[in-house]
């Protein structure tokens, strides 16, 4: 299906996440990817676990609009605070990037070839984190 798409990018959550649905979208998207012939890279985003990033993205413009669109989250915003959480990774971001960044998106590059392997050394980190 991906294929069909002719994406340059593909963004998942980290299968790190807490949340259980944020993990089986991740692992949903690494497997879809890994088993395609897409040239597309994969990325993994933060919700609530920091990545080990490889790139940064300035947000700062829209962290306002990201902010709103968070807010009609009701039901997972009335079991944790994800606006918080996103606007503390956003500025604990902020300080890999020139003076004047608010908000810094981080993403993590996933190597083509080491996708299901890393895919497995995250799953046992989790196991090990619950």
């Amino acid at each position: 299906m991906i294929d069909s798409y002719g994406p340059d990018w593909i963004l998942a959550p980290s299968p790190l996440e807490r949340h259980r649905d944020h993990v089986a979208v991740a692992e949903a998207a690494i497997c879809a990817w890994q088993a395609s012939a897409t040239e597309a890279e994969l990325f993994l985003y933060e919700v609530s676990q920091p990545v080990a990033a490889t790139h940064v993205v300035d947000v700062t413009p829209w962290q306002d609009r990201k902010r709103k669109a968070l807010s009609v989250y009701r039901l997972p915003l009335a079991y944790c605070d994800y606006e918080t959480i996103s606007r503390s990774l956003m500025a604990y971001r902020a300080h890999c990037l020139a003076p004047g960044a608010q908000a810094v998106e981080a993403l993590q590059r996933v190597d083509r070839a080491q996708g299901l392997r890393l895919l497995a050394a995250m799953r046992r980190l989790r196991e090990a984190m619950e």
